[in-house]
């Protein structure tokens, strides 16, 4: 690949396996791409490829980034992500959900941009008509991370019931 791109006038690598000189673009635009990936959706992508364009002489609008709730929880009957438990389980109440039984459901933030959470969705309408709980929370979920986001939400759940981890990838295609 590598190769193929020596005759392209605009290249950029962000591997630490990218050899030296093959970037063109300067450490500023560089530094700015990797800013609007940092919390990804689907405009941030579009504005880092905007941006890049933007670098190679292309007249085009390069919009602000928009900033991101990388971690929190989700319900598919939510129309918002809630910032904590104390939250969600105000409206789970306002539904007449019973937290008496919980279940914790940890996902990564990028199913939800990428759409692929078919599985949290059928887990989450489980354990709702069996009268659990269920606090379905996502996270950017940095391997490795001592102090990952998402333990203050499960650390905060009384009586915790069970936690499934989906962070180890996915299950359905």
């Amino acid at each position: 690949v590598i190769d193929c791109a020596a005759d392209v006038s605009h290249r950029l690598g962000l591997s630490a396996e990218t050899p030296e000189g093959f970037t063109t673009f300067d450490e500023t635009a560089a530094a700015e791409f990797v800013s609007y990936t940092e919390k990804l959706s689907p405009a941030n992508y579009a504005g880092a490829i905007l941006l890049l364009a933007e670098q190679a002489g292309f007249q085009v609008a390069v919009p602000e980034k928009q900033e991101v709730q990388s971690c929190g929880i989700y319900h598919p009957d939510a129309d918002r992500f809630f910032a904590g438990t104390a939250e969600y389980f105000t409206w789970q109440r306002q539904r007449n959900m019973s937290q008496e039984r919980t279940a914790a459901i940890i996902f990564y933030y990028a199913q939800l941009v990428e759409g692929g959470i078919d599985e949290i969705d059928s887990l989450i309408t489980r354990c709702e008509s069996r009268g659990m709980c269920p606090v379905p929370v996502f996270s950017a979920g940095v391997e490795g991370d001592p102090d990952p986001d998402w333990l203050p939400h499960l650390l905060s759940i009384e009586g915790l019931g069970a936690v499934v981890s989906f962070m180890a990838g996915r299950l359905l295609r």
